[in-house]
């Protein structure tokens, strides 16, 4: 009892001596040694006299224990890695069987406490058995409490860690590869790799040919058994390896078939890895081909009428290659500069469209069946291909390899045929993506119809090559019509201002930021208006990544999720790139005004909804408040501050339009933006540039101005140029009234009005009244004949607002008239004005000769009030 006992606290202790993530999978693995262990000491609890039944026991627990090794072997390679999905549920486990081992420290107390009382019968020697037996129980009680604080401790890694599934690595075992000359064409001595230095361009013999088929065979084979495929295990190994294949086909069937939002995505991701390919002196090339066999139609196509395939020039598969996808996590670019793919999943997104994707480089002809023998297990154990299953593949297919491509061949599933066509529409939608490549340069895409359509990039060397300069994607279409009802054979070509900006991240690398314009150096000033708003484009790490909202296509070294749906906000790389963009926007618009600064504000395009990418926008325009972005309305660009926008109300802007441009100059030193703020700018937009509204305070400037330009001030020079039309006094009395009605204290408005020569008089022909200079009547008085006080109104000595103008002014405008205007006078008040007038208007400076008529006038006004007062 006490070696049975000593034995599991020893195999115990060794688990929880391995790192924690060898220790939950070994778990998982050895089920059966622990339930042979439970069984065997439930035995001697229960009866410890059946020493048969307790050998038995323990030989198969040594059974067990020969196999652990293997077990943990297979587990240590990286399995880890691609289980992490499953953790969660790994860890629950392991929290299960620390509770029976508890259970099983019960057990051992009771049998504890037994055997104390037999041990007062027995002699002291035999203590020492028990006394071994307290001290395995404490040891036990201790691990299984260190055990607890572990758990802990991975519970909050994997908070981290379960969204990182692709960017964990372990880096404690390495995988042995399989040396084996490169397959497909041979490079020369340029190649950057130093393992590559020794291939030459002499075709290879037969008897080479043979040799390199035999060890790509062999290393398909080796990647079979380490996979536990086509090997003879123990019952038990068998139990455990079956555990392993559950939980990683079940982690790598997440990421094929569940990672990624779109089916598409798949062909973003082959032309991401032709990019990253090695390449001979030849044009990179990549075609993607959707083929409908015969008597088959997209709407109605099963698994063996539909199949597409994509034939790249690339130098072909390397072992390391074979190996990467073979694997999660282990991509074969890792550390490499000037490659996107890092991950090593983005190829098992081929799974989403296909139940066996096909691999055809060089020597390497194999395959991935998820429906054959392997079951799921096939999502990373290849299977190579007979020469019947060659022979089978349809012949276009076996040309295209024969010619020394590296050829993908996907079967479809039933009735996926149309969402693949869709697939590559969504390709030619993002075809941007191609100004982005750093190989690849022709894109060929042939549709089921006949349809053929190609993208070709062409780069314009300047003085600062591929840094500062144009770039343009060809298309051609051929052979069928085209998706945007083009003629049968058609071309096209879309010109881009690209700008680079070169940053340092904070991994210490170089990094670059490039800016991709669409091409509006042909706009007129008079097209400006009709280019104004471009068509939105994406966010490229390489490949599109999402639209964020502006116009112009943005790619540099992104972060991106596992699915490559967004990027990663908490990334400090995406912080430093998203802080630069600012500045390479802005540094662009002034290195190519001509080019963007029309479309500078219409190239950002509407507030983005995130606000990640909110405060991006914000900061892009407070960097544009210095540069000349702003289309003025006769043309010509002018900096945000310089410029006003009029206002969106209807009263404000038509009142807006009454202001001349070069008065707004003079007055104001600005100048009308082209576009309503409501049209063309949102408050976000002028919130950030600094962008004005025409409001009541530049009206304040514009009234009170005089030049030798404008002697006589706006309102005097509308005045005098009417020709009784009055529609100036309707627009701008409307829009005061609007202004004194809506404002907080109406009273603060009429005192900035008070000194203002503003409202036009009645019998002066020219003249314009101020409210400080006194009261303004709105008409004549009623009991005195009117020729005599216009004669009064012509010396000053009453003050009434033009009858001819007050006729014309209705809503709003008349609203400020009744505020501003007194009623009209009775004879006793009209007498008292004359009062003043003689008593004021004749002292003092103002001595002057009054007219006779204004005598007589204000003679008949005194006479007709004491007539009344009689």
């Amino acid at each position: 009892l006490r070696e049975l006992l000593l034995a599991t606290l020893s195999c115990m202790e060794s688990s929880f001596r391995h790192q924690p993530e060898v220790l939950v999978t070994s778990l998982r693995s050895c089920r059966a040694l622990r339930d042979v262990i439970k069984t065997a000491v439930r035995s001697v609890v229960a009866g410890p006299g059946d020493a048969t039944n307790l050998e038995a026991d323990l030989s198969s627990m040594d059974d067990s224990i020969r196999v652990l090794p293997s077990l943990l072997e297979v587990a240590a390679e990286k399995v880890w890695e691609c289980a992490l999905m499953e953790w969660k549920g790994n860890l629950e486990d392991a929290l299960d069987f620390s509770t029976e081992a508890r259970d099983l420290q019960s057990r051992l107390r009771a049998l504890r406490e037994a055997g104390c009382v037999a041990t007062s019968q027995r002699d002291s020697s035999k203590g020492s058995s028990w006394g071994s037996i307290a001290n395995s129980e404490e040891r036990l009680a201790a691990s299984i409490e260190e055990w607890h604080s572990r758990h802990a401790k991975l519970e909050e890694r994997l908070a981290n860690l379960e969204c990182e599934l692709g960017r964990v690595r372990n880096a404690g075992f390495a995988v042995e590869i399989l040396q084996l000359p490169d397959a497909g064409k041979p490079t020369d001595s340029k190649d950057e790799n130093a393992d590559e230095k020794h291939d030459t361009a002499v075709a290879p013999n037969s008897e080479v040919v043979s040799s390199e088929a035999s060890e790509a065979r062999a290393l398909v084979e080796k990647l079979r058994r380490r996979r536990l495929v086509d090997m003879e295990a123990p019952p038990s190994a068998c139990r455990g390896a079956q555990e392993i294949r559950q939980a990683l086909t079940r982690a790598v069937e997440r990421l094929a078939v569940d990672l990624y939002e779109l089916e598409s995505h798949f062909v973003y991701e082959l032309v991401q890895n032709a990019d990253d390919n090695r390449y001979a002196e030849e044009t990179p090339c990549l075609q993607f081909s959707l083929q409908l066999r015969e008597t088959s139609s997209l709407s109605d196509s099963r698994d063996s009428d539909a199949y597409f395939f994509s034939v790249n020039n690339e130098l072909g598969l390397r072992s390391q290659d074979v190996i990467a996808i073979c694997d999660v996590n282990a991509s074969s670019k890792v550390g490499q500069s000037g490659l996107t793919g890092q991950k090593g999943i983005g190829w098992k997104s081929c799974f989403q469209v296909s139940d066996a994707p096909h691999m055809l480089s060089g020597q390497f002809t194999f395959k991935f069946d998820i429906n054959g023998p392997l079951g799921k297990l096939a999502y990373l154990t290849p299977t190579w291909l007979s020469s019947d299953e060659l022979a089978a593949l349809p012949g276009p297919v076996r040309e295209a390899h024969a010619r020394g491509n590296t050829v993908i061949y996907l079967p479809l599933k039933a009735g996926l045929a149309s969402s693949v066509e869709a697939a590559l529409r969504h390709l030619e939608t993002n075809s941007t993506c191609l100004l982005f490549m750093r190989r690849l340069r022709h894109l060929a895409i042939h549709y089921p119809d006949g349809q053929k359509v190609s993208y070709s990039t062409m780069f314009e060397q300047g003085s600062e090559a591929d840094k500062q300069g144009r770039r343009s994607i060809l298309r051609q279409t051929s052979s069928g019509s085209s998706h945007s009802d083009s003629s049968d054979n058609s071309s096209g070509r879309r010109d881009f201002l690209v700008c680079q900006h070169e940053l340092m991240l904070p991994n210490g690398n170089p990094g670059q930021l490039t800016l991709a314009f669409p091409d509006t150096a042909e706009a007129t000033e008079a097209g400006a208006e009709k280019a104004s708003s471009p068509a939105a484009q994406a966010l490229f790490c390489g490949l599109p990544v999402r639209n964020v909202g502006f116009s112009f296509a943005v790619n540099g070294p992104f972060d991106l999720v596992a699915s490559r749906g967004d990027i990663h906000e908490g990334s400090a790389t995406n912080h430093k790139l998203c802080e630069a963009l600012p500045a390479a926007f802005a540094l662009a618009v002034e290195l190519h005004a001509e080019a963007l600064g029309h479309q500078a504000l219409a190239l950002l395009g509407q507030e983005p909804t995130s606000s990640y990418w909110r405060r991006v926008h914000g900061e892009i325009l407070t960097q544009l408040q210095g540069a000349a972005c702003v289309p003025l309305e006769n043309g010509g660009l002018e900096i945000p501050s310089k410029c006003l926008l009029r206002p969106a109300a209807a009263a404000a802007a038509e009142a807006s339009r009454l202001v001349p441009e070069e008065l707004l100059l003079q007055a104001c030193s600005k100048r009308f933006a082209a576009g309503t703020g409501l049209q063309r700018y949102s408050g976000a937009a002028k919130n950030g540039l600094g962008l004005e509204e025409f409001g009541f305070a530049h009206w304040l400037q514009l009234l009170a101005f005089r030049s030798p330009a404008w002697p006589e001030g706006l309102v005097g020079h509308a005045l005098r140029n009417s020709e009784e039309n009055w529609a100036f006094f309707q627009n701008l009395f409307a829009y005061l009234g609007e202004e004194i009605s809506s404002a907080e204290q109406p009273g603060d408005v009429l005192a900035q009005l008070w000194p203002l020569e503003l409202l036009p008089c009645e019998g002066a022909e020219h003249e314009l009244l101020r409210l400080s200079d006194g009261p303004v009547l709105k008409q004549f008085c009623s009991e005195v004949e009117v020729t005599y006080q216009r004669q009064l109104c012509k010396e000053g000595a009453m003050r009434v607002f033009k009858a001819e103008v007050l006729a014309c002014l209705e809503g709003s405008a008349a609203h400020f008239t009744t505020t501003v205007l007194s009623p009209a006078p009775s004879a006793q008040l009209l007498a008292g004005l004359c009062c003043d007038w003689h008593l004021l208007g004749f002292s003092g400076d103002l001595l002057r000769q009054p007219s006779k008529e204004a005598h007589w006038a204000s003679l008949v006004a005194l006479r007709s009030a004491f007539v009344q007062s009689l």
